[in-house]
């Protein structure tokens, strides 16, 4: 589909103003009568610190269950989640890809299994895989903004929870349950299938294992991967974008009077490719930096094939909760968490590693709940106070040893108290880090170095529920980040990414104030949740380049500026009709960031940030199916750093069927579902790869899940 930008840009700020000013009329509205539907039971946020309910939450989130995660799966968690509000991935083809919120990812994105850490080397480079499998995954939790301070200093940006249920929490109706999926799709001659099952072997224990297994070929376009293809690029394809996975688990608790504890044990491995780079985009007018390894006359390197990554992780769990009054306290939780984690960049044609990482990293984290205090300034006072300590051990090997060897160690005290003075509800937390990152081989001299870190970050926020159903509120904090390894002692190629790395040991902690106002609605006929917010950084870490060429690519350098972001939220749904046995429902969805350095005289835009996105669609149910349809539109980004291009916007048409032959009764149902099937050639902002990678073009996934 080739429109002119102009059109575009039409079409996008009509469709948005449309269906948001339709849906938050009717969301607004008042609902009387039978129009209001059945009670629903009110989401309860676990990664909440005291268990907040989705309307109380003072910070945009989300909260997807297993279905919606379902409905939703597309290899790596990144693009899981493209469609939800303040979402994007950092692309780098199918078996790479780490979700951005609100413009920030790297390390001020946390993600998380059941509140600890991935334990991998994702936030090494864009190229590094995730190691979550979604395809299990029971209920995700995406806390957008600074919401999380529980969770340690990197979520300035949002935390992403996954609980993938290896450790069961509950136990299953009927003595066991299984969820058993199998799917192919064409855009990459795709297959997947994956089980999971609860069993109670006795009353009080259960048993957990799952498994899944995806193997699929290079992603089918319609045009040239390149932006400026060659002679040899084939067309219809982004080539080496193969992926192949395999994991399996097993899990158990024991659950008592007072409480339970529970363990698990997971493997992964898999394989994927990356897209072939273009010829490095090197300044004409740089500056060479002089490493004292090329010599004039020495022979050329013979130019290297396609490149893929092989990596497998071992992972151990273990949880536990007592529910017990000790002095002022009435619930203690614990969480511990091992990986041992390794992957190696090879040559696909010769099958030879190049380049190998090894990170291996355990967390623990600790809470205990206090006992409500009432009467307390006229309401009731609620709290929590937790303790995390994190220690990592990375070291890599290769011609790609752009970091070296270095062990990060961070421990962390954090404080929530909640006064309910209903309908006014009142938060305040605040944490207290230190981080320790050392290494013996600084700037690869064999020079010993070492930072410490003492980082504070404090919020605070206000919560009014008025007329039953809709919510208001305000949230400001001052968060700090220090910087990590990466950051701190880069230095070297990276092929993959195309530029030659150089961190800063001197880099200082990273401050930002954040501001963000909420109006929500959380009952009746129409929902709706719009979010306005702005973080202003003191120090903000950014990968800029330097204008410089070293071992023939162009530098890259983590240096610290001021900047800002600033952006809006908007989701809503509307129930049409519901009757005995249909319903009908209309839903949208925007969001828009935008991010500048303000160092300079005139605020430059910063780098792989978002363009403004809007979606809208319906879904029509009935006993024996459900009907889905949704338009997509991205707009162009034409607001770029130094030294990068534009992207083109695009739009998306997709929709789905499910068939339940057995209508509700059962969990049995074959699902189809399209997605751009229009076929349209899209570039992704956030991807350093958009110049010669796209996202998959016209898709049709089938699929059959059976469960009992």
């Amino acid at each position: 589909m080739n429109i002119s930008a102009r059109s575009f840009r039409l079409i996008i700020g009509a469709s948005t103003a449309l269906s948001t000013s339709l849906l938050c009329a009717a969301a607004l509205a008042d609902d009387t009568g039978e129009s209001e539907g059945p009670d629903v039971e009110e989401l309860v946020i676990l990664s909440a610190p005291l268990g907040t309910s989705l309307s109380e939450a003072t910070t945009g989130t989300t909260i997807l269950g297993r279905d919606s995660i379902l409905d939703q799966l597309d290899g790596q968690i990144g693009q899981t989640l493209l469609n939800q509000p303040g979402i994007s991935a950092s692309s780098f083809g199918p078996g790479a890809s780490r979700p951005i919120i609100r413009g920030l990812g790297g390390d001020r994105t946390r993600i998380l299994i059941n509140g600890l850490g991935t334990f991998d080397v994702s936030t090494t480079s864009p190229d590094h895989p995730v190691a979550i499998d979604t395809s299990n995954a029971v209920r995700v939790e995406i806390i957008r903004g600074p919401g999380a301070l529980q969770f340690g200093p990197n979520g300035i940006g949002g935390v992403i929870n996954v609980f993938d249920g290896r450790i069961p929490l509950e136990k299953p109706e009927g003595g066991y349950d299984l969820d058993l999926i199998g799917s192919f799709s064409t855009v990459d001659e795709g297959f997947q299938i994956s089980g999971r099952t609860d069993i109670a072997v006795t009353k009080n224990f259960i048993v957990h294992f799952d498994g899944n297994f995806r193997d699929s070929q290079d992603i089918e376009i319609d045009g040239f991967a390149s932006v400026d293809p060659g002679p040899d690029d084939e067309f219809g394809v982004v080539p080496n974008t193969f992926t192949e996975t395999v994991s399996a688990s097993a899990g158990g608790t024991y659950f008592f009077d007072w409480g339970f504890i529970g363990a698990s044990f997971n493997y992964q491995d898999g394989v994927f490719g990356i897209p072939p780079g273009l010829e490095p985009d090197v300044p004409e007018d740089g500056i060479p930096l002089d490493f004292g390894e090329d010599e004039e006359g020495e022979e050329e390197e013979e130019e290297e094939g396609p490149v893929g990554i092989d990596f497998d992780q071992i992972r151990f769990d273990l949880i536990g909760e007592v529910n017990a009054d000790f002095l002022i306290f009435e619930t203690a939780k614990l969480k511990f968490g091992y990986g041992d984690y390794e992957h190696v960049e090879f040559e696909v044609e010769s099958g030879e590693g190049e380049t190998f990482f090894f990170n291996n990293e355990y967390e623990l984290g600790t809470q205990v709940i206090q006992k409500p205090v009432d009467n307390f300034l006229g309401g009731t006072l609620r709290g929590a106070f937790g303790a995390n300590f994190r220690n990592r051990d990375f070291a890599a090997l290769g011609p790609e040893e752009f970091v070296p060897e270095n062990t990060q160690f961070q421990f962390g005290f954090s404080v929530f108290q909640q006064l309910d003075l209903e309908p006014l509800l009142f938060e305040f937390a605040a944490r207290y880090d230190r981080q320790r990152s050392e290494t013996d081989d600084l700037l690869f001299t064999g020079e010993a170095f070492e930072t410490n870190f003492n980082t504070y970050s404090l919020s605070g926020s206000a919560h009014y529920h008025f007329q039953d159903r809709y919510v208001l509120t305000l949230n400001l904090s001052r968060t700090e980040r220090a910087p990590n390894p990466e950051e701190l002692f880069s230095f070297g190629p990276q092929e993959s990414t195309q530029n030659f790395t150089i961190g800063d040991a001197g880099l200082d902690s990273e401050k930002a104030f954040n501001a963000e106002i909420g109006f929500k609605k959380t009952l009746g006929r129409g929902q709706f949740d719009v979010n306005l917010f702005y973080n202003n950084f003191d120090g903000f870490i950014a990968f800029t380049p330097t204008g410089e060429v070293g071992d023939g690519l162009p530098v890259f350098a983590f240096v610290q500026e001021d900047a800002f972001f600033f952006g809006v939220e908007f989701g809503a749904d509307f129930t049409v009709f519901e009757r005995e046995q249909d319903k009908f429902t209309l839903d949208a969805v925007v969001d828009y960031v935008i991010a500048e350095e303000t160092e300079g005289d005139e605020n430059d835009p910063l780098p792989f940030i978002p363009p403004l996105r809007a979606a809208f669609g319906g879904t029509y149910e009935r006993d024996y199916f459900t009907l889905n349809a949704q338009v997509q539109f991205v707009d162009d980004q034409f607001r770029t750093a130094a030294f990068e291009d534009p992207t083109d916007g695009y739009i998306f048409f997709n929709a789905g069927l499910t068939f339940r032959p057995f209508k509700r009764e059962r969990n049995i149902a074959i699902q189809v579902r399209g997605r751009n099937l229009t076929n349209s050639l899209a570039r992704v902002s956030t991807s350093i790869l958009n110049e010669i990678s796209a996202l998959p073009g016209r898709d049709v996934r089938i699929s059959l899940r059976v469960g009992f």
